[in-house]
């Protein structure tokens, strides 16, 4: 499809606003030097549509994106209605978490009919949501950890009796350590590695503020391994592994962002079987969730080397550090040209 008007929506209500905005800015810096026109539209922390010349100042860094101002309009359709282009090509929603990549804002440009970069409506829900998802996975016997779940309404009714039941359980299924997660975000953002029972409430309600529900499940002692997936004319293609060495306990969102110490590789060190198996679960996995576009499958090794999936991320990150783009340079296709390719495929 011959695509010249690109709209790149960024920011959005979630956590990881934030973190949309460095992935906008290496995007659209990208994109200028090429035939591409690109439109920045931010969507700031009150789901406002912000004006596309404030929105053009923030992405070049001339203001903060927290000085933008919503209050000349009560309503949040206000300002999609008085600033959201109207002759859009393609829009490419560089917005990570909730109501960026859950379905929220495909299910919107699908209803106006408009093409967009990554998975549909129903892809983005389901691999957004990591409970759907991995109900969906062990439906197909594919490989992953051990978890349970629990709500906000019965975690908010839990007598003492009920919380040592939880607990048991989580020693009888998982034992420790063990992450609790919230159900629906990402980056790292809620999560907490916790090591004895004495932690799991705490965790337990941290996770809840973020989601209400969410995901405990088993710490795999090993190596943490990501595969890029990417759509083509022919079917969805994988890049060489590439492998994320914390220099923490875990990846967190400090670390993913902000630190120097933790260890990227692409492509990881790997035997010529793992990453034959690495980039068979990959495709699978984005298969069988029915992705499109991209997405980027992270992965546990143990010391077994037994191979589990962990996470599908249907937009991930952007930023120079990003693994996605980073997998993809080692496997011999710079960010220039991935670029590219996620728009024909659009």
């Amino acid at each position: 499809m011959d695509y010249r008007k690109i709209g790149l929506i960024f920011g959005g209500k979630s956590a990881e606003h934030d973190v949309s905005i460095m992935s906008a800015r290496s995007v659209y810096k990208e994109l200028l030097n090429t035939e591409f026109e690109v439109i920045p539209i931010l969507i700031n922390k009150e789901g406002f549509w912000i004006d596309l010349e404030t929105s053009k100042k923030v992405i070049e860094g001339e203001i903060d994106h927290t000085k933008t101002v919503s209050s000349k309009f009560q309503t949040v359709f206000a300002s999609l209605v008085n600033n959201f282009p109207k002759d859009i090509d393609l829009v490419f929603p560089l917005m990570h978490g909730p109501f960026g990549e859950d379905g929220k804002i495909q299910g919107f440009f699908d209803v106006l009919d408009i093409p967009y970069v990554g998975a549909g409506t129903a892809a983005s829900a389901v691999s957004m949501d990591k409970i759907y998802s991995k109900n969906i996975i062990n439906k197909y016997n594919l490989p992953q950890t051990e978890y349970i779940t629990i709500s906000e309404k019965d975690w908010a009714k839990s007598d003492d009796e009920q919380v040592l039941k939880l607990k048991r359980k989580i020693t009888e299924k998982i034992s420790y350590p063990l992450f609790v997660k919230p159900a629906n975000l990402g980056s790292s953002i809620g999560i907490s590695r916790v090591t004895s029972e004495d932690e799991v409430g705490l965790a337990i309600d941290l996770a809840l503020k973020y989601d209400n529900r969410i995901l405990i499940e088993a710490a795999v002692e090993g190596r943490e391994i990501e595969c890029s997936v990417l759509e083509t004319a022919e079917g969805c293609i994988s890049s060489l592994p590439g492998e994320i060495i914390p220099a923490n306990d875990f990846y967190d969102y400090d670390a993913k962002y902000f630190s120097d110490n933790t260890v990227l590789m692409t492509p990881a060190d790997l035997d010529d079987k793992v990453v034959e198996e690495v980039r068979y679960l990959a495709e699978k996995t984005f298969q069988l969730l029915n992705c499109s576009g991209l997405a980027r499958i992270d992965f546990f090794l143990d010391h077994e080397n037994n191979i589990l999936i962990n996470e599908i991320n249907t937009m991930p990150g952007f930023t120079p550090k990003s693994m996605y783009a980073r997998m993809w340079e080692s496997s011999g296709l710079d960010y220039s040209d991935l670029l590219q390719k996620l728009i024909e495929i659009s």
